[in-house]
């Protein structure tokens, strides 16, 4: 895993790489489609800028990070730090950084910085995304909840220390 793994403020220059690595967790259902490369391009954006809009609406306070491995932006994460609860709203890694251990990196250090607060760490997964549901699984996080299609995983503070 490279060194240092840091994260900085996503500002405006940095919208089409987080896109275009946004882009890439959307391909596996976009190849359940007969769509052009232009339609899923449209489709992509408008889900992508309705998602930002969400999240800024719900979560105006939140932390949207690129992750970067040294001074090369390799991810994004997003992060709601709440009094009760921290919630990770999305994170997500370029296609070439994925399964070097750096997202977990991300996600052990939002781990330590929950315990360290006594807040519960929470993420909604897909419930099709087994990979995801594996390492989430792996991490110590439990099922809390189904919520439509996606899997409430929750890490309890009191978890850090037993894995």
């Amino acid at each position: 895993m490279p060194n240092p793994i840091t994260t900085r403020p996503i500002t405006p220059a940095d919208d089409p790489l987080v896109l275009a690595i946004y882009h890439t967790t959307r391909e596996p259902e976009l190849a359940l489609t007969d769509w052009s490369a232009a339609q899923k391009a449209a489709f992509v954006a408008m889900q992508f800028q309705a998602q930002r809009q969400d999240y800024q609406h719900r979560f105006p306070q939140a932390d949207y990070d690129l992750i970067m491995a040294g001074d090369e932006p390799v991810g994004y994460v997003y992060v709601m730090r709440g009094q009760e609860e921290m919630r990770l709203l999305d994170i997500a890694m370029a296609p070439a950084w994925r399964n070097q251990g750096v997202g977990t990196a991300v996600l052990r250090e939002l781990m330590a910085e929950a315990a360290a607060s006594q807040r519960p760490l929470s993420y909604m997964v897909l419930r099709t995304n087994e990979a995801a549901l594996r390492l989430y699984q792996r991490l110590g996080f439990q099922q809390a909840g189904l919520y439509g299609h996606h899997y409430l995983m929750v890490h309890r503070a009191d978890r850090v220390n037993s894995e």
